[in-house]
């Protein structure tokens, strides 16, 4: 992720609003009962118990929603922090520069006490923070090391859905893709069956294991070959 992308998120989380249930206008895409079941039983594990995190904007309420309920049908408690690229840009905008240095005390308390979280990462603005001060973007970045050192030191389970790749269409737009092909291929991409494709993945392994070179080819031209050992 660009720097000023992941800043901008750690401003987001600076300042974000708690709350049980979250309200906005919502962006096309996925099945949200499906895609909660694969973000919380496949990809987090949450389990009974777990205090989980859930981040996100407006747009993906009925997302976060379905999120929330799927981790509380297993007996775990969920937590909904809602934030925007407005509010980001308004922290930076607004706020005084000798606050960017602060960890956000209320991100590092959760951190030591949730044990998953699961953020929906779409930025509707890839350019929101291109004329920021790369000093400023320094001390932002610094300031959100501790909160990251934390949640990996509990280990605690984080799942990131976006990764660069939310089907916005700012996001289609960089990748030369009409939004809504970029969001066939996500939502497929999100919503595959990881237990097969862990089959598939070790089986492959096993494949490359035995061997000594690999060799590509496709009817397009591509013929590439390259040793292994």
């Amino acid at each position: 992720m660009k720097p000023a992308l992941k800043v901008g998120a750690a401003m987001l989380a600076a300042g974000t609003v708690l709350m049980a249930g979250a309200a906005g206008t919502a962006r096309p895409g996925p099945d949200n009962e499906a895609t909660a079941n694969t973000l919380v039983i496949q990809c987090a594990n949450v389990k009974q118990g777990d205090l989980v995190l859930i981040t996100g904007t407006p747009s993906d309420a009925p997302l976060i929603e379905s999120v929330a309920v799927q981790v509380r049908k297993l007996g775990a408690f969920p937590l909904i922090s809602v934030g925007s690229e407005r509010l980001a840009r308004r922290y930076y905008d607004e706020v005084p520069a000798r606050f960017d240095g602060q960890t956000d005390q209320f991100d590092l308390k959760l951190a030591s006490i949730i044990t998953a979280r699961i953020s929906i990462d779409a930025s509707e603005n890839p350019a929101l923070f291109a004329d920021a001060s790369p000093e400023r973007l320094a001390a932002f970045s610094k300031a959100e090391k501790p909160i990251a050192e934390a949640l990996l030191k509990r280990n605690v389970r984080q799942v990131s859905l976006g990764n660069g790749l939310y089907p916005t269409p700012a996001t289609a737009k960089l990748h030369g893709l009409s939004q809504e092909a970029l969001s066939s291929l996500f939502w497929q991409g999100v919503n595959t069956d990881y237990s097969s494709l862990q089959d598939t993945g070790e089986g492959v392994q096993r494949a490359l294991a035995g061997g000594k070179e690999v060799r590509i080819t496709n009817p397009n031209g591509t013929d590439l070959k390259f040793g292994i050992q």
